[in-house]
């Protein structure tokens, strides 16, 4: 098992949008085989508190978020120091 502290160099990883429970898988799925895993959630969620959640953000809608996906992984900060 690897640590989510691990970040992989390659600059792959993921954003999950959405922490309830099938979040949750993905995140727990994912993290295992250490990919480093970003949740993005509009409401408290299950899965920002997983120890595999690399970053949990806190978006006001994620309804919005969709219909600016064209700019939004720049927006919301998706291309920081954890993916690179």
């Amino acid at each position: 098992m690897t640590s989510n502290n691990v970040h992989r160099r390659d600059g792959i990883g993921v954003v999950v949008i959405g922490g309830d429970y099938q979040g949750l898988g993905i995140v727990r799925s994912l993290g295992r085989h250490g990919i480093p895993v970003r949740v993005i959630d509009d409401e408290r969620s299950i899965a920002c508190y997983s120890r595999y959640t690399t970053v949990a953000q806190r978006v006001p809608s994620l309804l919005a978020a969709a219909r600016d996906y064209a700019t939004w992984p720049e927006q919301s900060g998706a291309h920081d120091a954890i993916w690179t």
